[in-house]
């Protein structure tokens, strides 16, 4: 969550290219991105709003988060829960065909269950719902699947962080949604780098999963930064 009337900076880079692509693409780093840049602030210390662009079909994400309740404050609900609600809009020019169609629009929301096991270890489940999810049909599809996610701080403000996305119904990529990767903190900022099977950025786009399969040994690099401001 973001602090009451602080504001939280984020880009987001998905490289597209696979790591096996070999030593020609850098191992994929040498290549096309997914790019997200965004911007959050904290209305209050549990209720923020964000907003959010991604390169992928020139798609807004505009999203607001509650925190509604926090890990201690019932003794019988060892977990901190977090409603996340947002709206997509793809803007990618189409001939004869406006931005505001309602095939455009997507509607997303998502509820964390999270539990701090220890200062070191902790985890989280995250069902999730996105509308629309297969924006080129023409038979609206939507999506619901079941985030899987845990962190292990190992060192001073570096955790390994890990997540898993399996899809239970409605479209679907090819494979469920995965990452591993690292987490850096310091000051007011937040670094992950990892690997994934997905370039999503937005709600819509990450809760369908992947399109490179684990069993194949195949994934691409990705980072993300984090920065917030205090005011």
């Amino acid at each position: 969550m973001i602090g009451k009337n602080d504001l939280l900076f984020r880009v987001s880079h998905r490289f597209i290219r696979t790591v096996d692509s070999g030593y020609d693409t850098y191992y994929g780093l040498n290549g096309p991105a997914v790019i997200l840049v965004g911007f959050g602030y904290g209305i209050l210390d549990n209720l923020g709003v964000t907003i959010g662009h991604s390169n992928f079909n020139h798609e807004w994400e505009l999203g607001a988060n509650w925190l509604a309740l926090q890990q201690g404050q019932i003794s019988l609900l060892p977990i901190s829960v977090a409603i996340h609600a947002s709206g997509s809009l793809i803007t990618t020019p189409e001939p004869c065909h406006s931005v505001w169609r309602s095939e455009n629009f997507k509607f997303n929301v998502q509820a964390s269950l999270a539990h701090q096991v220890s200062d070191a270890i902790a985890l989280m489940l995250a069902p999730s719902f996105s509308t629309n999810t297969n924006y080129l049909d023409p038979l609206t599809e939507n999506t619901f699947a079941l985030g899987t996610g845990g962190r292990f701080m190992f060192m001073d403000n570096i955790s390994i962080v890990g997540e898993w996305l399996p899809i239970l119904s409605g479209y679907k990529n090819k494979h469920n949604g995965w990452g591993l990767g690292l987490e850096y903190k310091t000051g007011g900022h937040v670094f992950h780098v990892f690997v994934a099977n997905s370039y999503g950025l937005t709600s819509d786009q990450y809760i369908t999963g992947g399109e490179l399969n684990f069993k194949d040994n195949d994934y691409r690099f990705g980072f993300n930064i984090y920065r917030t401001f205090w005011f």
